[in-house]
């Protein structure tokens, strides 16, 4: 849960230059409708597109977008995820903002920076904006608890259950059907636990605090019990607790060097090993790890689940997803124009045409001669461009017989509605987060390690979280001057 740890110097640098940020100040919205879908420049201009990694995939399509519109040339601006944050932070104290940008992990600094142009009048005049997963606009993802829309969803990585068939295979288990519950989940992950042959039910990236709420609560749209207006961590406590019982029973796998050492008698990744019957991951695992050496060439035969929701709750397609969202700079000259290049590049219907015509030619730039992996999935509905999508995975004709998972999974991500965690959403959650949920109370440690109940700290957490989220929205709040 220390995902968000190094962005609290951030404030602390806002705070120290504040005076060096051009944007600082109130800004006016345009939710008017000025700003609606006018047509585009016909006179040359340039964009700048700052993004992060995806060196070889970004400028094959600036190549493409330049065929379109040969007259707004785009300089595309690549940082590391390490120096992302920071470099940005230095264009914006320099009033050199690049005219669309992403946004990593949290959404505060960005917003009550004055980074971001309000972009509502264009989302709500655009008909492409009804093609898009249904909680962009159903939970109003990137209006920050305002009335206007400053950031959208530009990569969506589903968080996933892998079931390893090779594990459950040798043990002569049957795995679990693909419209399964949370309560088959539990059982699953303790049957397929066994110390005989050093095999545990569960391997996490994304644990079960994080899961739970959402699975449990159809109303959840969010960590710890978000529900788009307040934080209500009654179900948290219950992951949080399952959590610890999972660890302290013997039933998630090692993660120490020092522990993994002691069991296996070397430093390996348990489920690399068939050691691990259930994963909880994000989608890129497919592309990074699964179908490669650790995957497939070391006898794993990994199949997707969706998150399970509880039975009382099993019609709820509500999902935690890794969503990284993007913006329009609040000093560009052409909001028009930025707009459609943001869509074009991340979410539109075109712009993913325009990406299953190249990632079959395209190659990573890291000299081994190996196609670029295809991570994210798409944020358009689409038939065609899922269609095009689903073509990259295994179906009826795959050796291992992992077609029916994909084909179960993939119909529910299309019409699910993802939600990202809570940082790049929900106002102060960031701060809270490290400052007092990790740092006054460090309640897992004391859960998970101190034998505490979770239950005990549902008050104060909820009441915590709920004061840092409506201080930090009318922080936003005071930076605007609706007209």
């Amino acid at each position: 849960m220390n995902r968000f740890k190094k962005l609290i110097c951030l404030f602390l640098v806002v705070s120290l230059a504040a005076g060096a940020f051009s944007a600082c100040t109130k800004k006016k919205s345009s939710k008017s409708g000025s700003d609606g879908l006018v047509p585009m420049t016909k006179d040359d201009i340039e964009l700048t597109y700052c993004y992060w990694n995806d060196t070889v995939i970004v400028p094959a399509l600036v190549e493409k977008w330049n065929e379109k519109y040969p007259n707004i040339k785009v300089n595309a601006i690549n940082y590391t995820t390490a120096e992302y944050n920071d470099q940005l932070l230095a264009l914006g104290a320099a009033g050199d903002l690049p005219d669309v940008f992403w946004v990593l992990n949290e959404c505060d600094y960005v917003i009550t920076n004055g980074y971001l142009a309000d972009m509502t009048a264009m989302w709500e005049a655009d008909e492409d904006t009804k093609e898009v997963l249904a909680s962009i606009n159903d939970f109003k993802l990137g209006y920050f608890g305002t009335d206007y829309k400053w950031t959208t969803p530009v990569k969506y990585f589903p968080t996933v259950a892998w079931g390893n068939k090779a594990v459950f295979d040798r043990m002569e288990v049957a795995m679990p059907d693909t419209n399964w519950t949370w309560e088959d989940m539990e059982k699953s992950i303790k049957d397929m636990t066994d110390p005989t042959t050093k095999t545990y039910g569960l391997s996490e990236a994304y644990t079960v605090i994080t899961w739970y709420p959402i699975a449990s609560d159809p109303d959840c749209q969010g960590e710890f019990g978000w529900n788009g207006k307040e934080f209500d961590l009654t179900n948290w406590a219950y992951g949080l607790n399952l959590e610890a019982s999972f660890v302290n029973d013997g039933y998630k796998a090692p993660t120490s060097e020092e522990e993994i050492i002691a069991i296996y008698g070397e430093a390996i990744y348990p489920q690399d090993e068939q050691k691990v019957a259930w994963r909880i991951d994000a989608w890129w695992c497919w592309e990074n790890f699964w179908i490669k050496d650790v995957g497939i060439g070391k006898g794993n035969i990994w199949v997707p689940y969706v998150m399970p929701h509880t039975a009382d709750n099993q019609d709820s397609v509500t999902n935690i997803a890794i969503m990284d969202f993007g913006g329009l700079s609040a000093s560009t000259e052409y909001k028009r124009e930025a707009y459609e290049l943001l869509k074009y590049m991340t979410w539109g219907t075109e712009g993913w045409e325009a990406k299953l015509e190249l990632y079959p030619t395209l190659y990573k730039d890291d000299g081994s001669g190996e196609l670029l992996d295809k991570e994210n999935v798409p944020i358009t509905t689409n038939e065609k461009v899922w269609e095009g999508f689903r073509a990259w995975h295994p179906d009826d004709s795959d050796e291992y017989g992992r077609g029916p998972w994909f084909d179960a999974f993939f119909e529910y991500t299309r019409k699910c509605k993802p939600v990202p965690l809570a940082g790049q959403q929900i106002p102060g959650f960031a701060t809270w987060l490290d400052t007092y949920y990790n740092g006054t109370v460090n309640v897992e440690d004391q859960v998970i390690n101190q034998n505490k109940n979770a239950n005990d700290f549902v008050d104060d957490l909820t009441k915590t979280a709920n004061e840092e989220n409506k201080k930090r929205i009318q922080d936003i709040e005071e930076l605007l001057v609706v007209e």
